[in-house]
């Protein structure tokens, strides 16, 4: 007994520092934002390369309009000979911002990434197969929208998106304001297609197989193996197909407030709010049990090499992956960079693209799991432990409505009775 005591309250305890430090390290980066604020950094001192590289004829760089920050590019007699404006939008890892150069006939001569918080391998992904090219002679007035005068980078998709938004912003208001362009209102269309209808149609299919696999069973007198082929449609669709299992870059995105648009990134949205929604509103861990592409993998391997030997791990390592948890949230928050704290091996075995870290962590991971049963779901997985959180939070509210349904319903019998 008393023992059981010591723990709960060294977990308080364990809770309280935990909530405390992330507060402490949100302050410590709110107050360091609004010290670059106060300190109004000159603009042409701090893009100065940045300039440089999107206009590299301009002698010298005027600003002529905070937002979107545009500056006026003149040569060595004053003259202007262009403008370099700088894009924002919301990337899969949060804000980026790009310097566009433009000439006086509203044709786009660079696009340079001044900015950005994504995934390294994403952005390098991209710069090496020359996407940010493809916006070099466009016109301003261009659409500049993946699918109609764009085509996006594979395993890239939201970060290509929003380069593409992030340029779109900066080319036409030079356009409309600075060189008195007419420029055609774009309208994002809703990205509805094949990706959403397949993710919308495996959560929904584990959520009904979840929910009715004893009602199923007595349906077909047999005791049927849902689990399996709903985990292979998993892996296929949010994993090898999509790479989109649900990260820490996900949950700390949304944390930060970053948020991509929804018309162009519906699928951000729909991986997102399901996974996190069900657990939250139904208390089952559905998403880590049923749909996760990873814990699927190693599920899979595991079984296929049959070895019967298995590791012996303490159970006091599960409490790992919340510490993962707190600490990939304590170094975004610090670094405000979504980037900062993911650690997962997802994107190395789904993309096959990585740095050698993520490549000697999957490597290790699956060796592990061939003698430990879903290793890293049980023991490092900062996802994991945020679903298992968010069941927790829907039993604790669950029975607390049901103690107060209890008592409204002995009050009211308690009337009855007396009157």
């Amino acid at each position: 007994m008393k023992r059981m005591k010591k723990r709960l309250l060294l977990k308080k305890i364990m809770i309280i520092l935990a909530i405390v430090t992330l507060l402490g390290a949100w302050f410590i980066s709110y107050k360091e934002k609004t010290k670059k604020t106060n300190e109004n950094i000159n603009d042409d001192k701090q893009y100065a390369e940045v300039l440089k590289q999107a206009y590299p004829q301009a002698e010298e760089f005027q600003k002529i309009s905070p937002e979107p920050l545009t500056f006026s590019a003149r040569d060595s007699n004053q003259k202007e000979i262009g403008f370099v404006a700088f894009g924002e939008a919301n990337g899969y890892g949060g804000p980026l911002k790009i310097a566009v150069g433009i000439d006086l006939n509203g044709q786009i001569i660079s696009t340079i990434i001044a900015e950005q918080s994504e995934t390294p391998s994403y952005i390098a992904e991209i710069i090496q197969k020359g996407y940010l090219d493809k916006f070099k002679t466009a016109k301003v007035t261009s659409p500049f929208v993946l699918g109609v005068d764009l085509n996006g980078i594979s395993g890239a998709t939201i970060s290509s998106k929003a380069i593409a938004k992030a340029i779109r912003n900066a080319s036409h208001t030079v356009g409309k304001t600075d060189l008195n362009l007419e420029v055609k209102e774009i309208n994002e269309p809703w990205n509805f297609g094949a990706a959403e209808a397949a993710v919308m149609l495996v959560f929904i299919c584990a959520i009904i197989f979840s929910f009715f696999t004893k009602q199923l069973n007595l349906l077909f007198k047999r005791k049927l193996n849902l689990r399996l082929p709903i985990i292979l449609c998993s892996m296929i669709v949010l994993g090898f197909w999509l790479n989109r299992p649900i990260s820490m870059q996900y949950l700390t995105g949304a944390m930060l407030g970053f948020f991509p648009s929804i018309r162009e990134n519906f699928l951000w949205y729909l991986i997102l709010f399901t996974g996190i929604g069900l657990p939250l509103f139904t208390g089952k861990n559905i998403y880590c049990f049923w749909v996760c592409p990873f814990g699927g993998l190693q599920e899979i391997i595991n079984k296929l090499c049959g070895v019967k030997y298995r590791l012996k791990i303490a159970k006091i390592f599960k409490v790992t992956r919340y510490f993962l948890l707190w600490l990939g949230i304590f170094l975004v928050i610090i670094n405000n960079n979504t980037a900062s704290g993911n650690i997962e091996p997802f994107g190395t075995v789904f993309g096959f693209k990585g740095t050698g870290f993520y490549w000697i962590e999957l490597i290790t991971v699956l060796v592990i799991g061939i003698f430990s049963y879903k290793f890293w779901c049980y023991f490092l997985c900062p996802i994991g432990a945020v679903m298992d959180l968010l069941c927790n939070v829907n039993h604790v509210v669950t029975k607390k409505l049901l103690q107060v349904y209890r008592r409204l319903i002995y009050k009211k019998s308690h009337e009855t009775s007396a009157s």
